[in-house]
């Protein structure tokens, strides 16, 4: 349920909570689990509370919540890339805002040529959605973890506190939110996590 990525490993998918399924992300907190096919355990707004939870949930599995610089390392890899995936922008490699729009266009009989695929389309459309980790086959770093960039935003551990990196399914500018090194100043959002492990 992990990758290797220098001296660590990390979680080769978004946590998950025991009971999580395919639609319902479950309601157990005692653990953390790397699964793919499930709704990953986020919360919305993010709070210290959260943030102590995660860290335990973490802990139970026998790790601990990933550090700012172990998690920036994981999505830049060691070619120190833009996104987890690569260093241009591809709308539909990984889950944000406006990957269905042109899906949404097509389901609704909007001509190509009508059909908004600018970033923030998904606002016009409104038909962004948060899905089962793993559901991106592209979505990938270097070592094979997924949804690194977009599907919920992740909280690290800084020592002294938390930062919140990754982008979402839901957060305009795409472009920018699921680079690398971006950093959410701002607690109402889809906040998840994964863990690692030395």
């Amino acid at each position: 349920d992990m990758v290797e990525v220098g001296n660590i490993c990390i979680d080769k998918y978004e946590a998950s909570r025991k009971d999580a399924t395919e639609t319902d992300q479950g309601s157990e907190t005692d653990m953390a689990y790397s699964k793919k096919g499930v709704m990953p355990w986020m919360v919305n707004p993010m709070t210290s509370e959260d943030y102590e939870k995660f860290k335990a949930a973490c802990e139970a599995a026998g790790k601990r919540l990933c550090k700012d610089d172990e998690w920036i390392s994981a999505c830049e890899g060691p070619e120190r890339l833009t996104y987890s995936w690569g260093n241009d922008w591809e709308r539909t490699t990984c889950n944000n805002v406006d990957t269905f729009c042109d899906q949404f266009c097509e389901e609704n009989d909007i001509p190509e040529a009508a059909c908004n695929l600018n970033e923030n389309c998904g606002y016009e459309y409104y038909c962004f959605k948060v899905l089962p980790t793993g559901a991106f086959e592209d979505c990938t770093n270097f070592a094979g973890a997924f949804d690194i960039s977009g599907n919920v935003w992740e909280i690290t551990d800084t020592g002294s506190g938390y930062r919140i990196k990754g982008g979402a399914f839901n957060c305009a500018s795409p472009v920018t939110r699921l680079k690398c090194t971006y950093a959410a100043g701002w607690k109402e959002l889809y906040a998840g996590f994964r863990c690692c492990k030395d």
